[in-house]
């Protein structure tokens, strides 16, 4: 039984991670696995109960079961930036006690990093699949304002001298990769689709020993071209 955690989900969202949680949702149906996807509702609004003081609602999405959460008041402040979020620790720990799932399956923390906690609380092992760069860059495109490669965080004090300006994201910015520390003590194994992801979190010391695995080809639609052709 697996659950994946992704930021955002169809069917109003349906960029390419999304699409890789759908996949990989199906594909483990199809293989004998019973999956589910909590995700965030960011801006999906009706249908919604409240518990543990935040909102939620199930739903299924082309044979997939979904649950959404989202908080009480719309998009707080910071709800895509901060890793972990206490507000929602009692909803997550409530959708891990309603069934025992055997793994979490993370393909993008933003908005839903407090599952992990709540996993690690109760011994579930946790994949975390990279899909950006967002855990080690708050853009999550590892590209500085002036439009130039990233050579590194240093903890937050490149983004604070390159992206982030000001008084308040001082302690935000630090805070931000202490947390982003802590996620990967959580973490049982990591898996990238690209070589270029793999270095890059690899070489800034987040996590070593990140598997490649490249992303699934979906042959269904392929057709066989039978056209003849002179020399």
């Amino acid at each position: 039984k697996i659950l994946f955690a992704v930021h955002q989900f169809f069917p109003n969202h349906y960029t390419g991670t999304e699409r890789l949680v759908l996949n990989l949702g199906k594909q483990m149906q199809k293989m004998g696995h019973r999956v589910k996807v909590v995700t965030y509702a960011i801006t999906e609004t009706e249908g919604f109960t409240e518990k543990h003081g935040a909102l939620f609602r199930k739903y299924s999405y082309q044979g997939v079961p979904v649950i959404a959460v989202r908080h009480k008041i719309a998009n707080p402040s910071l709800v895509s930036f901060s890793i972990f979020d206490t507000s929602l620790s009692g909803i997550m720990d409530e959708i891990l006690s309603e069934e025992q799932f055997d793994i979490l399956h993370v393909c993008h923390p933003m908005r839903i990093g407090e599952i992990i906690k709540s996993a690690h609380t109760k011994g579930i092992p946790i994949i975390l699949t990279l899909t950006d760069f967002w855990l080690i860059c708050p853009r999550g495109i590892a590209i500085t304002q002036n439009g130039v490669l990233c050579e590194g965080s240093d903890d937050g004090k490149n983004c604070l001298k390159e992206c982030y300006s000001g008084d308040f994201w001082k302690n935000k910015i630090l805070e931000r990769f202490q947390q982003t520390t802590e996620l990967f003590k959580y973490i049982s194994c990591v898996v990238s689709a690209t070589r270029f992801m793999k270095m890059m979190f690899e070489n800034r010391n987040f996590y070593q020993d990140i598997h490649l695995i490249r992303f699934g080809k979906d042959f269904k639609d392929i057709q066989k071209n039978d056209k003849k052709y002179s020399r």
